[in-house]
């Protein structure tokens, strides 16, 4: 049908516009015309009459833009609206009900929670449902239309609320990567991001020939130059979909610049992601005059900072011009001079890194197609965000080495932080290990009492002296007479080694696994030790939690502890973790 809009004299109605057909959806943009809507229709009923393929004509309707429609309800016998929607995207004549875009996504995402919830699921399976479920209402839209900052962060509390359910964990920390002790969630904001660029990659790929909206994006250019994509030059009102998309590539290539030594990669002049204090363009009227700088444009928008900088500062000027290929005065020299510190200073690149610095060209030509990449440069790691975390920054894991009385290792943190992610080990002992290096595993009621009625004591030691009265006395002692015995309180130190039931256990069990002559260590078994490799760490450090987590399901329990099964539990766990398929 599409391919005879030539033949049918519809040209000009459709000299910037197209039609678009997915499944049995077809959406035809055209200028409005009685005629050419009459012609329309002739294809139409000619398509339906060669395949078999009638058009609903009750499902058929015109949306009339750019002015008030102030004609009837119908033309042609086909109904007038102010809105419709296009593949699930709501759409009205004037463009400004897209936010009911949002609200329905809202809607959407508030209904798979409360089904979601009613299951027990863990952590692990919460952040699946929230990627697979919750996430997609969302990217359906952010590729497409704008979203606020305010409904982007309540999708993201919704999301964060659904996926910790009664955990408690603050929200900076629940979007780290996951050695860095976060939970695997996805940032609308980023993905938003990530997802508008993608678009701008996919249109310095394939082209924008037969996509307006690229047009208009790659129109904010003076050169078709990707790096160059200026939002200030697109009308927002006009084109709200091509001004978000610009928006987002402008904050993507803000983290481009940002990370290692692109920076110096960058094209200095003219460039709308680098400006000075004031948010102009470096070159034109803030270093050198309008004449002098287009008499020398072409030559200057060739430059990189990389070509004008020094370690701690810029070259000389000497050597400015004969890079510039032109003569300074000293003004313009300490104009380019003030920007390029402030710029420096902004993004403060790696100078060690600056030969391997890429630009976006280098940086896109690795991403063929999708956000993931584009995510990776933004808090993925290799961002900057990712090398300068710092777990001195996460009070509860501080906290837990410094209750079991040990010192901090960071790549013990960082590798005990990825073992809930294995998934070869069952959802409960996973939610236990999470819990565990995130420090939210508790002895008894000690850490997180409420109110003064609570027991302290361990409940491994009472159990064993309750069991010693009763032996000795030759019947069960009462509460006042077991109130007398001194208990320990049970802290985390307390439950998991210093307490003598728990420690006889550890013992055995290392016996039953490893031989009579295992030793057990107080750091290699609470919190691990470095192997040869990163996988024999890990096995070594599950091995160890899963007999804390035996213990533990003991304690809750209020049994001792049989170390024989959990020695038997044990290697049964080592032996189907270690398998290995042809």
């Amino acid at each position: 049908m599409i391919t005879r809009v030539g033949e049918a004299g519809l040209e000009d109605e459709f000299k910037h516009n197209t039609g678009e057909a997915f499944a049995d959806d077809l959406t035809v943009l055209f200028k409005l015309r009685e005629g050419a809507l009459r012609k329309i229709l002739k294809i139409l009923a000619d398509f339906g009459e060669l395949s078999g393929l009638k058009i609903n004509m009750e499902k058929t309707h015109i949306m009339v833009t750019g002015r008030e429609w102030t004609g009837g309800d119908e033309i042609e016998g086909i109904r007038v609206k102010r809105e419709c929607k296009l593949l699930g995207l709501l759409v009205d004549n004037k463009v400004s009900r897209l936010q009911a875009n949002w609200d329905e996504c809202i809607r959407k995402i508030r209904g798979l929670i409360n089904f979601w919830g009613q299951f027990n699921m863990t952590v692990s399976g919460r952040v699946m449902v929230s990627k697979t479920f919750l996430l997609s209402q969302v990217t359906f839209y952010l590729g497409i239309i704008p979203i606020s900052k305010n409904v982007a962060e309540n999708i993201e509390q919704m999301i964060e609320k659904f996926v910790l359910d009664k955990m408690q964990m603050a929200r900076d920390r629940i979007y780290n990567k996951i050695e860095q002790g976060g939970i695997g969630p996805i940032r609308i904001s980023e993905m938003d991001v990530a997802l508008k660029s993608s678009w701008v990659n996919r249109w310095l790929k394939e082209g924008v020939n037969k996509d307006s909206t690229g047009k208009v994006v790659f129109g904010s250019t003076n050169n078709g130059k990707v790096e160059l994509i200026d939002k200030n030059r697109i009308n927002k009102s006009t084109f709200p979909t091509a001004y978000t998309m610009a928006a987002a590539w402008s904050e993507w290539r803000k983290y481009v610049y940002e990370n290692d030594g692109n920076l110096f990669k960058a094209q200095i002049f003219g460039n709308p992601g680098l400006t000075n204090r004031y948010g102009r363009k470096i070159g034109e009227n803030n270093v050198l005059s309008r004449r002098r700088y287009n008499q020398h444009k072409e030559r200057l928008e060739e430059i990189k900072l990389l070509d004008l900088v020094e370690e701690d500062g810029i070259k000389p000027r000497n050597e400015i011009a004969g890079i510039l290929g032109l003569e300074m005065t000293e003004v313009e020299y300490g104009k380019l001079r003030d920007v390029i510190k402030l710029i420096r200073g902004k993004f403060r690149p790696e100078w060690d890194m600056r030969e391997k610095g890429k630009n976006v060209i280098d940086i896109l030509k690795g991403v063929k197609k999708g956000s993931k990449k584009l995510r990776a440069i933004m808090s993925g790691r290799g961002s900057r965000k990712y090398r300068n975390f710092d777990f001195d920054s996460i009070r509860p894991i501080n906290t837990l080495w410094r209750q079991l009385d040990l010192e901090m290792d960071i790549t013990l943190v960082a590798c005990g932080n990825t073992l809930w992610n294995i998934k070869e080990v069952n959802a409960e002992f996973r939610q236990f290990m999470l819990k565990w290096n995130q420090g939210m595993i508790y002895g008894n009621t000690v850490i997180s009492h409420f109110g003064e009625n609570v027991d302290r004591k361990c409940t491994m030691c009472k159990i064993r002296s309750r069991e010693t009265l009763t032996r000795e006395m030759g019947r069960e002692p009462t509460e006042e007479e077991m109130n007398r015995v001194l208990i320990p309180d049970e802290d985390r130190l307390h439950i998991y080694w210093e307490c003598p039931v728990i420690r006889e256990t550890f013992s055995s069990v290392y016996r039953g696994i490893w031989g009579d002559n295992a030793r057990l260590e107080k750091k290699d078994f609470l919190m691990g030790k470095i192997i040869w490799c990163m996988e024999g760490t890990q096995l070594f450090m599950l091995v160890n939690m899963f007999i804390k987590y035996k213990v533990w399901r003991y304690k809750l329990a209020g049994v001792i502890p049989n170390a024989g099964w959990i020695a038997e539990d044990t290697k049964k766990m080592i032996k189907e973790i270690c398998q290995y398929k042809n």
